[in-house]
């Protein structure tokens, strides 16, 4: 007989200490730098990001096929602090920048809670120009912190130097 642990007798050790039977969650970085994910705020990030764990969970990791069953996400399956008014709003932004999908052939009963599957259109949604020329802003202002904190760091550095020779 083997003496190899199953998976779930192993541990998994983790960022923030020891991860007793927990699984590492991936992410494409696409996800990170595409439009759809810039445009929703920290908190709609934060359910979204909870959202797919759902899913993942539900298809093992990505493994199986839940197109024709969905999964369900309701408030009380939310694992982020959030309002309901904040939950409803994002799950719904989710699905209408291509992060979801909820197929009505796979929809239960009326008044069941709503099934979704995943989708890849997020990946095509491109931002307003209005948008971008915010984020173009932001990045500039940032650029030029970051320089401004380069330069004062020289010059304090060499004005440390002056003053020890």
């Amino acid at each position: 007989m083997s003496k190899r642990k199953t998976y779930r007798e192993r541990s998994i050790p983790g960022f923030f200490g020891k991860a007793e039977k927990e699984r590492a969650y991936t992410l494409p970085e696409a996800l990170f730098t595409s439009d759809a994910w810039r445009v929703l705020s920290p908190a709609y990030r934060d359910v979204l990001l909870d959202m797919i764990m759902a899913y993942y969970r539900v298809s093992t990791f990505d493994r199986d096929d839940i197109s024709k069953t969905g999964f369900t996400y309701t408030y009380s399956q939310c694992g982020v602090d959030v309002s309901d008014g904040t939950f409803q709003p994002a799950v719904k932004r989710f699905l209408g920048l291509g992060f979801f999908k909820d197929p009505p052939e796979i929809q239960g009963k009326r008044g069941k809670p709503k099934r979704y599957v995943p989708s890849d259109k997020w990946r095509r949604h491109v931002a307003s120009k209005e948008q971008r020329k915010q984020w173009d802003a932001f990045e500039n202002w940032k650029a030029q912190r970051i320089r401004t904190g380069t330069t004062r760091k020289i010059d304090y550095l060499r004005d440390k130097d002056k003053t020890h020779t």
